[in-house]
């Protein structure tokens, strides 16, 4: 699975379910680029796509079992290599790191 394609999936495992165009903006892509990271997704079995309750010209994209279950342990995996890796900075790095992780955050959210 390629870069983008985990990101799309983690979007929709944090957001719940989306549009095309709602998971396309979270992502900063145009809707043609996004569907085709979509369709590899639902050929792999991560994703699946319903008519929207609300829109029906709209399909609603939603992750699978097998998609949470992957998340979730990818999540466990991360977490915790980061926990052994940031134990092992200096208090001045950890401080560091707080700050940069502040300054992070206010870029994403721009």
């Amino acid at each position: 699975m390629g870069s983008g394609q985990f990101s799309a999936l983690g979007v929709l495992h944090v957001h719940g379910p989306l549009t095309l165009t709602e998971l396309s903006e979270f992502e900063r892509v145009t809707p043609p680029s996004m569907t085709r990271t979509v369709k590899c997704l639902v050929d792999a079995g991560l994703v699946t796509r319903t008519d929207s309750a609300l829109d029906g010209r709209k399909i609603v994209l939603s992750t699978t079992d097998a998609a949470r279950a992957m998340m979730t342990e990818t999540r466990k995996r991360r977490d915790a290599w980061l926990v052994q890796r940031v134990a092992q900075l200096s208090p001045e790095q950890r401080r560091t790191l707080a700050d940069a992780t502040l300054i992070m955050k206010e870029l994403a959210d721009s």
